[in-house]
Protein backbone atom coordinates (compact mmCIF):
# COMPACT_ATOMS: atom_id res chain seq x y z
CA UNK A 1 0.00 0.00 0.00
CA UNK A 2 1.41 3.47 -0.68
CA UNK A 3 2.38 5.26 2.45
CA UNK A 4 1.35 8.85 2.89
CA UNK A 5 3.82 11.73 3.82
CA UNK A 6 3.78 13.76 6.68
CA UNK A 7 2.79 16.59 4.44
CA UNK A 8 0.38 15.39 3.26
CA UNK A 9 -1.36 15.05 5.95
CA UNK A 10 -3.90 18.00 7.10
CA UNK A 11 -2.45 20.52 9.31
CA UNK A 12 -3.93 20.07 12.62
CA UNK A 13 -2.89 16.34 12.53
CA UNK A 14 0.71 17.35 11.56
CA UNK A 15 0.43 19.86 14.49
CA UNK A 16 -0.60 17.06 16.74
CA UNK A 17 1.95 14.65 15.80
CA UNK A 18 4.77 16.91 16.22
CA UNK A 19 2.96 17.98 20.18
CA UNK A 20 3.48 14.20 21.31
CA UNK A 21 6.69 14.12 20.14
CA UNK A 22 8.12 17.20 21.81
CA UNK A 23 6.03 15.79 24.81
CA UNK A 24 7.83 12.64 25.03
CA UNK A 25 11.06 14.41 24.41
CA UNK A 26 10.54 16.69 27.40
CA UNK A 27 9.19 13.89 29.46
CA UNK A 28 12.66 11.90 28.41
CA UNK A 29 14.95 15.13 29.07
CA UNK A 30 13.10 15.71 32.43
CA UNK A 31 13.68 12.11 33.78
CA UNK A 32 17.41 11.81 32.77
CA UNK A 33 18.03 15.76 34.15
CA UNK A 34 15.79 16.16 37.07
CA UNK A 35 17.25 16.50 40.55
CA UNK A 36 17.39 12.69 42.28
CA UNK A 37 16.94 12.11 45.97
CA UNK A 38 18.35 9.56 48.16
CA UNK A 39 15.86 6.51 48.94
CA UNK A 40 18.22 4.21 49.93
CA UNK A 41 21.42 4.47 52.42
CA UNK A 42 24.27 2.34 52.32
CA UNK A 43 26.80 2.17 54.43
CA UNK A 44 29.67 -0.06 53.50
CA UNK A 45 33.06 -0.60 55.56
CA UNK A 46 36.01 0.13 52.91
CA UNK A 47 39.27 -1.72 52.80
CA UNK A 48 42.03 -0.86 50.78
CA UNK A 49 46.38 -0.10 49.89
CA UNK A 50 47.21 2.47 47.93
CA UNK A 51 50.81 1.72 48.01
CA UNK A 52 52.54 -1.97 47.85
CA UNK A 53 55.02 -0.23 50.25
CA UNK A 54 51.95 0.49 53.12
CA UNK A 55 49.95 -0.53 55.00
CA UNK A 56 46.40 -1.49 54.32
CA UNK A 57 43.88 1.36 55.19
CA UNK A 58 39.83 2.04 56.36
CA UNK A 59 37.50 4.02 54.89
CA UNK A 60 33.94 4.46 55.47
CA UNK A 61 31.68 5.32 52.51
CA UNK A 62 28.12 5.43 51.49
CA UNK A 63 26.19 4.88 48.67
CA UNK A 64 22.61 6.51 47.93
CA UNK A 65 20.51 5.50 45.94
CA UNK A 66 17.62 7.62 44.12
CA UNK A 67 15.19 6.85 41.51
CA UNK A 68 17.72 7.63 39.04
CA UNK A 69 20.83 7.84 39.85
CA UNK A 70 23.11 7.12 42.67
CA UNK A 71 26.06 8.70 44.84
CA UNK A 72 29.60 6.87 46.52
CA UNK A 73 31.48 8.86 48.30
CA UNK A 74 33.95 8.51 51.41
CA UNK A 75 31.99 9.87 55.14
CA UNK A 76 35.45 9.37 56.09
CA UNK A 77 37.11 12.28 54.04
CA UNK A 78 34.34 14.89 54.49
CA UNK A 79 35.50 15.03 58.26
CA UNK A 80 39.27 14.41 56.90
CA UNK A 81 38.82 17.40 54.63
CA UNK A 82 37.50 19.91 57.32
CA UNK A 83 40.62 19.14 58.97
CA UNK A 84 42.75 19.39 56.16
CA UNK A 85 41.16 22.74 55.03
CA UNK A 86 41.79 24.37 58.43
CA UNK A 87 45.61 23.10 57.67
CA UNK A 88 45.93 24.83 54.48
CA UNK A 89 43.99 28.61 56.43
CA UNK A 90 46.27 28.38 59.10
CA UNK A 91 49.43 27.49 57.42
CA UNK A 92 48.95 29.39 54.07
CA UNK A 93 49.48 25.97 51.99
CA UNK A 94 52.32 25.19 53.37
CA UNK A 95 52.47 21.50 51.88
CA UNK A 96 54.79 20.05 54.04
CA UNK A 97 52.40 21.10 56.66
CA UNK A 98 49.45 19.70 54.55
CA UNK A 99 51.46 16.23 53.67
CA UNK A 100 52.03 16.11 57.43
CA UNK A 101 48.69 16.46 58.42
CA UNK A 102 47.66 14.09 55.74
CA UNK A 103 50.36 11.61 57.09
CA UNK A 104 49.11 11.46 60.63
CA UNK A 105 45.43 10.52 58.99
CA UNK A 106 47.44 8.06 57.53
CA UNK A 107 49.32 6.79 60.41
CA UNK A 108 45.60 5.78 62.16
CA UNK A 109 44.86 4.12 59.99
CA UNK A 110 41.70 5.27 58.35
CA UNK A 111 42.26 7.66 55.52
CA UNK A 112 38.56 8.99 53.68
CA UNK A 113 39.37 8.91 50.28
CA UNK A 114 39.27 11.68 47.91
CA UNK A 115 36.89 9.88 45.12
CA UNK A 116 32.69 10.06 44.13
CA UNK A 117 31.26 8.24 41.84
CA UNK A 118 27.96 8.78 40.20
CA UNK A 119 26.15 6.55 38.28
CA UNK A 120 23.32 7.36 35.94
CA UNK A 121 24.59 11.10 36.53
CA UNK A 122 23.86 14.03 34.87
CA UNK A 123 21.97 11.30 32.35
CA UNK A 124 20.79 8.05 32.18
CA UNK A 125 23.79 5.81 31.11
CA UNK A 126 26.47 8.06 31.84
CA UNK A 127 28.90 7.56 35.12
CA UNK A 128 30.38 11.10 36.52
CA UNK A 129 33.72 10.66 38.36
CA UNK A 130 35.44 13.30 40.75
CA UNK A 131 38.15 13.25 42.98
CA UNK A 132 40.73 16.04 44.87
CA UNK A 133 44.69 15.76 44.43
CA UNK A 134 47.48 17.93 46.49
CA UNK A 135 46.43 21.75 46.42
CA UNK A 136 43.04 20.69 46.81
CA UNK A 137 42.74 20.82 42.91
CA UNK A 138 39.23 19.31 41.85
CA UNK A 139 39.13 16.49 39.17
CA UNK A 140 36.09 15.51 37.06
CA UNK A 141 35.32 13.27 34.30
CA UNK A 142 32.42 11.42 32.39
CA UNK A 143 32.32 7.86 30.53
CA UNK A 144 29.95 5.36 29.61
CA UNK A 145 28.34 3.33 32.54
CA UNK A 146 30.66 0.22 32.73
CA UNK A 147 28.69 -2.72 30.94
CA UNK A 148 30.40 -5.85 33.26
CA UNK A 149 29.80 -9.66 32.40
CA UNK A 150 29.40 -11.28 35.77
CA UNK A 151 29.97 -15.15 35.78
CA UNK A 152 26.91 -16.26 38.57
CA UNK A 153 28.60 -18.89 41.19
CA UNK A 154 27.62 -21.51 43.58
CA UNK A 155 27.76 -20.02 47.18
CA UNK A 156 25.91 -17.76 49.44
CA UNK A 157 26.62 -15.75 52.46
CA UNK A 158 24.49 -13.70 55.20
CA UNK A 159 25.93 -10.15 54.98
CA UNK A 160 24.49 -7.28 57.36
CA UNK A 161 20.90 -9.87 57.20
CA UNK A 162 20.41 -10.20 54.30
CA UNK A 163 20.85 -13.46 52.01
CA UNK A 164 23.32 -13.11 49.70
CA UNK A 165 24.69 -14.76 46.30
CA UNK A 166 27.76 -14.82 44.85
CA UNK A 167 29.20 -13.64 41.47
CA UNK A 168 32.66 -12.73 39.57
CA UNK A 169 33.52 -10.30 37.20
CA UNK A 170 36.73 -8.74 34.93
CA UNK A 171 37.39 -5.26 35.28
CA UNK A 172 40.16 -2.90 33.97
CA UNK A 173 42.89 -5.48 35.18
CA UNK A 174 40.68 -6.44 38.34
CA UNK A 175 39.11 -9.48 39.12
CA UNK A 176 36.29 -9.00 41.47
CA UNK A 177 34.20 -11.29 43.77
CA UNK A 178 30.86 -10.10 45.04
CA UNK A 179 28.14 -11.06 47.12
CA UNK A 180 24.54 -9.22 45.74
CA UNK A 181 21.30 -9.87 47.69
CA UNK A 182 18.09 -10.37 45.33
CA UNK A 183 15.71 -9.10 48.03
CA UNK A 184 17.11 -5.55 46.87
CA UNK A 185 16.11 -5.48 43.50
CA UNK A 186 18.65 -2.85 43.13
CA UNK A 187 21.44 -3.01 39.72
CA UNK A 188 23.45 -1.02 42.36
CA UNK A 189 27.04 -1.33 44.63
CA UNK A 190 29.88 0.49 45.62
CA UNK A 191 32.18 2.20 43.44
CA UNK A 192 31.87 1.41 39.77
CA UNK A 193 30.13 -2.29 40.50
CA UNK A 194 26.50 -2.50 39.19
CA UNK A 195 24.74 -4.66 37.05
CA UNK A 196 23.44 -7.68 38.78
CA UNK A 197 19.85 -8.38 39.65
CA UNK A 198 20.30 -7.29 43.39
CA UNK A 199 21.94 -4.55 45.50
CA UNK A 200 25.89 -5.47 45.45
CA UNK A 201 26.46 -5.69 49.20
CA UNK A 202 30.34 -7.25 49.52
CA UNK A 203 33.33 -6.93 46.76
CA UNK A 204 36.71 -8.18 46.93
CA UNK A 205 39.23 -7.30 44.22
CA UNK A 206 42.45 -10.03 43.70
CA UNK A 207 44.43 -10.07 46.59
CA UNK A 208 41.63 -8.15 48.44
CA UNK A 209 44.23 -4.70 47.87
CA UNK A 210 40.22 -3.28 47.34
CA UNK A 211 37.14 -4.25 49.30
CA UNK A 212 33.54 -2.88 50.21
CA UNK A 213 31.20 -4.41 52.71
CA UNK A 214 27.94 -3.53 53.71
CA UNK A 215 27.60 -2.30 57.35
CA UNK A 216 23.90 -1.22 57.10
CA UNK A 217 21.25 0.19 55.54
CA UNK A 218 18.45 2.27 55.91
CA UNK A 219 16.19 4.67 53.91
CA UNK A 220 17.11 7.88 52.42
CA UNK A 221 16.30 11.34 53.88
CA UNK A 222 16.01 13.03 51.05
CA UNK A 223 19.74 13.52 50.11
CA UNK A 224 20.70 15.06 46.97
CA UNK A 225 22.53 12.90 44.31
CA UNK A 226 24.11 15.68 42.62
CA UNK A 227 27.51 16.64 41.91
CA UNK A 228 29.23 19.18 44.65
CA UNK A 229 29.97 23.14 43.74
CA UNK A 230 33.54 23.50 42.96
CA UNK A 231 35.78 24.50 39.99
CA UNK A 232 36.60 20.94 38.43
CA UNK A 233 39.08 20.83 36.17
CA UNK A 234 37.01 18.60 33.14
CA UNK A 235 39.58 15.86 32.13
CA UNK A 236 39.59 12.16 31.47
CA UNK A 237 39.99 8.96 33.42
CA UNK A 238 43.57 8.13 31.94
CA UNK A 239 45.03 11.35 32.45
CA UNK A 240 43.97 11.34 35.55
CA UNK A 241 45.40 8.47 36.58
CA UNK A 242 48.80 9.72 35.44
CA UNK A 243 48.28 12.95 37.65
CA UNK A 244 47.34 10.25 40.46
CA UNK A 245 50.56 8.21 39.92
CA UNK A 246 52.61 11.31 39.74
CA UNK A 247 50.97 12.76 43.24
CA UNK A 248 51.79 9.62 45.03
CA UNK A 249 55.03 9.36 43.86
CA UNK A 250 56.90 12.63 43.45
CA UNK A 251 54.25 14.90 44.93
CA UNK A 252 56.65 17.90 44.40
CA UNK A 253 56.08 17.66 41.00
CA UNK A 254 52.76 17.30 40.86
CA UNK A 255 52.19 20.32 42.74
CA UNK A 256 54.12 21.99 39.88
CA UNK A 257 51.69 20.83 37.54
CA UNK A 258 48.73 21.00 38.90
CA UNK A 259 49.40 24.77 40.70
CA UNK A 260 52.24 25.99 38.01
CA UNK A 261 54.63 26.86 41.39
CA UNK A 262 57.35 24.61 43.27
CA UNK A 263 55.68 24.20 47.20
CA UNK A 264 57.38 25.44 50.23
CA UNK A 265 59.42 23.29 51.93
CA UNK A 266 61.80 20.00 49.68
CA UNK A 267 59.69 17.15 49.70
CA UNK A 268 61.38 14.48 47.74
CA UNK A 269 60.33 11.57 45.73
CA UNK A 270 58.96 8.43 46.93
CA UNK A 271 60.00 4.78 46.15
CA UNK A 272 56.46 3.69 45.75
CA UNK A 273 54.43 1.72 44.34
CA UNK A 274 50.85 2.97 43.43
CA UNK A 275 48.05 0.29 43.58
CA UNK A 276 44.98 1.41 41.20
CA UNK A 277 41.78 0.20 42.23
CA UNK A 278 41.16 0.03 38.14
CA UNK A 279 44.19 -0.07 34.95
CA UNK A 280 42.91 1.86 32.25
CA UNK A 281 45.68 -0.18 29.86
CA UNK A 282 43.77 -3.51 30.62
CA UNK A 283 40.12 -3.89 30.11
Amino acid sequence: FPTRRSSDLPMKYRYKIILIFLAAVFKLSSICGQTDTATLKISYKAAFKSCVERPQLFDDMILLVGKHSSSFYSATNITQQQTLDSVVQTTGGNLSQVLAASSKMRASSKLGQHYVVLKNYPIANKLTYTTELVGNTAFKYEEAMPTLEWELLDGDSIIAEYSCNKARTAFRGRVWTVWYTPDLTISEGPWKLCGLPGLILKAVSDNAEYTFECTGIQKGHGEKIAIAKKNFINTNAADLQKLEVLTATDPQEAIIRLKGVRGSGNIKKRKLTPLLIEDLSKK
